[in-house]
């Protein structure tokens, strides 16, 4: 009986020996380099530049024609410690910062101590009319009392029996 035996197939085109000679190259003083070098063991995204000019002007927003540059805009910002905001219209990503548009909660803290200065205690429904009143449309009684109890942690206000709020005055330490 006559055992077959497996056999491997060659390639049928010639291999390609590789230059081993190398490339020339020389000593360059590193003050000399154009400021557009980059180093790194890493290729540079694209989204890098269009991030930068982003930073440099806020009120500016990015488009994208397709919603898959989305995580890779999203993790060159975290890189490059921009914070953005991103939103998909239609198939198209938009892209802004973040805190372009300032600080809501810190406004509103603001604004509440503000009321608490002038006031004396207040109810928390009472200062979220006051504060709807001034325009913030979005603000209610309960939004209100989580704001507080957060200062109160900071030692900013507080509270006192019946519901009612005060501003606690910082005292100089002897």
């Amino acid at each position: 009986m006559k055992k077959e035996v497996a056999t491997i197939d060659k390639p049928k085109t010639k291999r390609v020996m590789p230059d081993m000679r190398g490339v020339p190259g020389e000593l360059v003083d590193a003050a000399a380099l154009p400021p557009d070098v980059i180093f790194g063991n890493r290729k540079i995204s694209p989204y890098v530049a269009v991030l930068m000019k982003l930073q440099e002007s806020p009120t500016q927003v990015l488009r994208f024609g397709d919603v898959r540059a989305r995580a890779s805009v999203w993790s060159q910002g975290k890189k490059l410690g921009i914070p953005i905001e991103c939103a998909e219209v239609n198939g198209v990503l938009y892209v802004r910062m973040k805190d372009f548009h300032g600080d809501r909660a810190k406004e509103r803290r603001e604004a509440i101590l503000g009321l608490l200065k002038v006031g004396g205690p207040t109810p928390a429904p009472k200062i979220a009319v006051v504060l709807r009143d001034k325009g913030d449309a979005t603000v209610d009684g309960q939004m209100v009392t989580v704001i507080l109890e957060q200062l109160a942690r900071t030692g900013e206000v507080v509270k006192q029996e019946g519901g009612s709020w005060l501003f606690r005055r910082k005292t100089a330490a002897a």
